[in-house]
């Protein structure tokens, strides 16, 4: 009977883990985006971190 408990112990700690591993290993970006211009070059995007206040800008060609 301890068996059962074991094995539905362990299955109740796996499926959320399951669920939660994609954003734990990939991280979460907080970044709020401020703006985003598209051209037929190029792209560029304007993000602040809101912890820190810190402008980021990218651009991809």
């Amino acid at each position: 009977m301890k068996s059962i408990y074991k094995r539905i112990t362990a299955m109740s700690l796996a499926v959320p883990m399951m669920f939660a591993a994609p954003d734990i290993l990939t991280g979460c970006d907080d970044d709020k985006e401020i703006m985003e211009i598209e051209t037929p070059d190029s792209e560029t995007t304007i993000e602040q971190d809101p912890d820190t206040g810190e402008i980021d800008i990218e651009t991809d060609n």
